[in-house]
């Protein structure tokens, strides 16, 4: 027997297309994202056929990382990049 009955919607998440696609290890992201935070708590990720930048500004200063394309042995380690248009 239900106590409380609750009326649910139902939520999905719909389907996307993405013009920008980059695989990077879980480890390196969070090394980016925790050197850039001691000057930024925002994160600004822009990516060209080329490359991809994560890029913080502030009163104190700025500083970015940019990661290019990089095949290892090692499927974990690789860093995967498919743009087909440059997104900030």
């Amino acid at each position: 027997m239900n106590l409380i009955s609750l009326d649910q919607e139902h939520l999905a998440i719909p389907e996307t297309e993405y013009s920008s696609i980059v695989t990077v290890h879980s480890g390196e992201f969070s090394k980016i994202c925790k050197e850039l935070y001691s000057l930024n708590e925002t994160l600004t990720v822009t990516t060209a056929p080329e490359f991809v930048q994560f890029g913080v500004e502030s009163e104190a200063g700025s500083g970015s990382i940019k990661l290019t394309q990089h095949e290892s042995g090692n499927a974990e380690e690789r860093t995967m990049l498919e743009v087909s248009e440059g997104v900030t």
